[in-house]
């Protein structure tokens, strides 16, 4: 689908592992430690995943694939956001283990 060996895109796909990884770490504590964790590791990753994708969508034609990939994460950012105000949604339940 899209060229996963170049470092910027490889870059992106590993801070999505990242917060599955702050998930999966995170799964079956305590609400209030869910929140605090996610306020610690979660919040910082998504300004850099943020910061990141913005900066490459800059450099993107607007027909590109990775393009498209990018701006359905930015029309769908507010439900990432959902994490940091304490709620028990996982980041992807579909692909919940």
């Amino acid at each position: 689908m899209f060229e996963s060996s170049r470092p910027d895109t490889q870059q992106l796909l590993e801070m999505i592992g990242e917060l599955y990884s702050i998930e999966a770490d995170i799964r079956g504590k305590a609400a209030d430690e869910r929140l605090r964790v996610r306020q610690e590791r979660t919040k910082p990753l998504l300004a850099q995943f943020d910061a990141t994708i913005k900066a490459k969508l800059a450099t993107l034609s607007t027909k590109s694939k990775l393009t498209k990939a990018i701006n359905y994460s930015l029309n769908h950012w507010g439900g990432a956001h959902v994490l940091l105000r304490g709620l028990t949604l996982p980041p992807d339940p579909v692909h919940q283990n």
